[in-house]
């Protein structure tokens, strides 16, 4: 048996979060998608293609004295998610502003391509509705996007009808910037790190919120709630600081960390966040596996805080000499 360790803060394990993209560096990430082309046909086919321009910082995270590499990350394909649900229903001359800023996204799948895509000057994204039904007096969309490599299955729960049947093209080239999706200043305190049960909790608070963009965005209308960006970037530090206890690596000296695979789920509209709220990520399955390229651990996870849970999946390359 292993006494559960208690840290003050989140910082304390992981380093500074100025120096850390899931700390403060993903705050200064800027996210654009431009619709090329949108269309809906008798067939009942409906969807969009353009392309997402993804900002990075100078400096985008950092390990020790190394720079890491960016790439298209998981929070890029949720405030991605935002962006393509909020242009499809702007597209349809019968959905209200102000139903796209009461909708949200109640459910978020996000899987990664096979590799890190690194390349994000202009990633193309495709979107198709795949289906459409209502219940309790709301309309629940589905939709199958891909931004590159990363594929997007989420479900925009709208309040009133949206049968998205009949989308217009005008204004079709204005880009849609993401910025309203970041969120506030996050702080997580009182860590602990218990070993044994595999699970690392803390209490997450929040300074500030996101200033909503300018024009009707799906969740603009659920202020200082919980955001997506928000529980990623929250449930990935707590589980980056109990992954790199158990591989035992330091995350000064640690290679690849890669999040697979994501699953969030919300069963009710978002609510005013009121915080601090307890938050939870815990390891369901965890194991070495031996690769071309060297020795990874993967990971199974589920997580919770305030009022979303989610399940993801971390790949974990470790450096030469690592424990096995």
């Amino acid at each position: 048996m292993t006494a559960p360790a208690i840290h003050a803060s989140i910082d304390d394990l992981l380093g500074a979060r100025s120096g850390r993209f899931f700390g403060e560096r993903y705050r200064l990430v800027g996210q654009e998608l431009t619709v090329r082309d949108r269309w809906s046909d008798p067939s009942g086919a409906v969807g969009l293609s353009g392309n997402v321009v993804i900002a990075y910082p100078d400096a985008w995270s950092t390990k020790g004295t190394r720079a890491v590499r960016p790439h298209v990350s998981t929070i890029d394909g949720a405030v991605t998610a935002s962006l393509c649900a909020s242009a499809l229903l702007a597209s349809d001359p019968h959905v209200f502003a102000a139903q796209i800023e009461k909708a949200w996204i109640s459910d978020l799948r996000l899987m990664a391509g096979g590799t890190p895509q690194e390349d994000a000057e202009s990633v193309a994204l495709l979107a198709v509705v795949t289906g459409r039904h209502e219940g309790d007096g709301a309309t629940m969309i589905d939709v199958d996007a891909n931004l590159g490599s990363m594929r997007l299955l989420f479900t925009v729960t709208v309040i009133g009808r949206a049968r998205l049947e009949d989308l217009r093209a005008d204004g079709a080239a204005r880009p849609l910037v993401g910025t309203g999706y970041v969120g506030g200043v996050l702080d997580l305190r009182s860590v602990v790190i218990d070993r044994d049960r595999r699970t690392c909790t803390a209490e997450l608070s929040r300074s500030g919120a996101a200033t909503p963009p300018g024009r009707a965005m799906v969740a603009a209308g659920h202020r200082d709630h919980h955001t997506d960006v928000e529980h990623i970037v929250a449930v990935a530090q707590a589980a980056q600081a109990l992954l790199y206890d158990l591989d035992g690596v330091s995350r000064a000296s640690s290679n690849t960390l890669w999040m697979r695979s994501y699953h969030a789920k919300r069963t009710l509209a978002p609510v005013a966040f009121d915080g601090p709220a307890a938050l939870r990520s815990s390891i369901v399955d965890h194991e070495t596996v031996e690769m071309t390229d060297g020795l990874w651990s993967v990971s199974e996870w589920e997580a919770s805080c305030a009022d979303v849970t989610s399940t993801f999946e971390v790949a974990h390359r470790l450096p030469d000499g690592a424990r096995r």
